[in-house]
């Protein structure tokens, strides 16, 4: 419904901001880098000596490399952050980690799946994401919401409900910048809403 940066736009945008950090950094005094033991502070330090030794490529290298550090511990708060299993529901163990994981428009995402018997819940949290902007917009406007679902209130939070027999989703914003998907198969409307529920909604609004 709403179109999104171009990516060519984007990628500009985000040299940009590096070049602004690199700059920033070239007038930290060198000797940060000789007491600081944080690993994303000496990325970010040796970002700051090799600009200002001319080594550009190898300045974008340690900030890309304190970029995803960045990303994985975003990732790791939002893991920590991620409901219990409903009573008689459970988590599924095969499912694969995501705490971290970023994807090249540089949002963070961590999902979790429950489950019981043939019934399923996923739910996600994306952090950063280009698609906050439409949503955002989909949620002020009552016409645009009522066209992905029905506009209700969880927790004091705005929520998109889309729910269709046995199965549906629901998405909340929290903030300007996470994202919340609860989806469901096979389930009841009213398990949907308990795992939405579920949710920290405060804890997330706290995430720097």
């Amino acid at each position: 419904m709403f179109n999104s940066v171009p990516a060519e736009i984007q990628n500009i945008m985000h040299r940009i901001s590096i070049y602004i950090t690199v700059l920033l950094l070239a007038s930290v005094s060198p000797a940060l880098s000789q007491t600081s033991e944080d690993p994303i502070l000496q990325s970010l330090e040796a970002a700051a000596q090799h600009y200002r030794e001319g080594g550009f490529t190898a300045a974008l290298i340690d900030l890309t490399h304190a970029s995803r550090m960045i990303h994985q511990k975003k990732g790791e708060s939002l893991e920590r952050l991620l409901p219990q299993p409903l009573n008689g529901w459970a988590v599924q163990q095969n499912r694969t980690p995501a705490a971290g994981s970023t994807d090249f428009e540089g949002t963070t995402t961590i999902e979790q799946r429950y489950i019981k018997n043939e019934s399923s819940i996923m739910i996600r949290f994306s952090m950063d994401s280009p698609m906050m902007q439409s949503m955002l917009m989909m949620f002020s406007n009552p016409v645009f919401a009522s066209s992905a679902g029905t506009l209700e209130l969880i927790k004091g939070q705005k929520a998109i409900i889309d729910f269709q027999e046995t199965s549906g989703n629901i998405n909340l914003v929290i903030g300007s910048n996470i994202l919340i998907t609860i989806e469901g198969k096979n389930i009841t409307r009213t398990d949907l809403l308990a795992a939405a529920s579920m949710i920290d909604m405060d804890a997330l609004t706290r995430l720097p």
